[in-house]
């Protein structure tokens, strides 16, 4: 073999050699070109994945809130019905067979329409001071109250803006004593029902827990937020007046039993007041009907609780 021939085949095998490691070099950079474009499709259907999640997440936490704050939260005048109903049908009303036999049917009856009359008619001249209060604070941008959204009126701010500022500390004073009095009055009388349900626990122990547990309704913002809590009140009542009046139908009076009237008047006394309470609670409904949609609307829903 000449030295041409030599040449010859060492230039082919060079040539060889450059086109097999450009091939190789080819097919690297296409392996990795397809794994780069693989791994963009895996990135983008993985946060298209977690994208549908978080919607889909979120959805169900706004399906949840929604149905939630449908359940707790209103302001119309079913809910101001709902509210007023609640205090009227309360643990007083259930006392009511013993309160007619201290004042006597006739009497009671009586006395009934008169509270009823009496309220209705307090009512509607609180809602109208209400209504004249919102409108002078309105008219007043140098009160801070009057762009203040979660600012709810009080009874204490209507007397107090309408009449002076002496008024408003002794109606302030009225108010406070007469919360003070009931709050202490139901803890006692709840108290009292569980102890005969169960006197494995004294009324003291009984008065620390439910008096516990009342006090967590101070983390509910407003009466707007009242709509569930007001319809379990309502139900659980009707129930149990529900199930006297059978109860009562069935079993029948005694056999020695004597319907009679009051034995002396402070009998009477005593059971006109606990009547009149049935019918009370006129400085909450000042702040019943703030948080309403339409103030005014509030005398409708207090006239059909009744």
């Amino acid at each position: 073999m000449t030295s041409k021939d030599l040449e010859m085949a060492s230039g082919s095998t060079e040539g060889s050699y450059q086109e097999q490691k450009s091939e190789i070099r080819c097919s690297v950079a296409s392996i990795r070109d397809q794994a780069v474009v693989n791994s963009e499709g895996t990135d983008d259907e993985t946060v298209y994945s977690n994208t549908r999640s978080e919607k889909s997440s979120s959805k169900s936490q706004n399906n949840i809130l929604r149905l939630w704050n449908s359940m707790t939260k209103g302001g119309t005048v079913f809910d101001g019905f709902l509210l007023a109903a609640s205090q009227e049908v309360g643990q007083v009303i259930l006392t009511l067979p013993y309160v007619f036999s201290m004042v006597g049917m006739t009497s009671g009856i009586i006395l009934q329409f008169v509270f009823a009359t009496a309220a209705l008619y307090t009512n509607s001249l609180l809602v109208n001071l209400h209504s004249e209060f919102r409108k002078r604070l309105k008219e007043d941008p140098n009160d801070p109250r009057s762009s203040d959204s979660h600012y709810v009126v009080s009874y204490h701010d209507i007397i107090g803006g309408l009449i002076g500022k002496k008024a408003r500390m002794f109606t302030f004073g009225v108010v406070f004593f007469a919360l003070l009095g009931l709050t202490t009055v139901q803890i006692i009388a709840t108290s009292s029902n569980f102890y005969i349900l169960y006197d494995g626990l004294s009324k003291r122990t009984w008065s620390l827990i439910w008096g516990g547990l009342f006090s967590l309704v101070a983390f509910v913002p407003n009466f707007r937020h009242y709509r569930l809590l007001a319809v379990i009140g309502i139900l659980t009542t009707t129930y149990v007046s529900w199930y006297m009046t059978v109860a009562a139908a069935i079993i029948g009076p005694d056999d020695d039993v004597v319907y009679d009237g009051p034995l002396d008047a402070e009998e009477w006394f005593r059971g006109m007041v606990s009547l009149l309470f049935v019918f009370g609670g006129h400085a909450s409904n000042i702040e019943v009907a703030d948080v309403m949609d339409d103030h005014s609307t509030y005398d409708k829903s207090y006239f059909w609780s009744l």
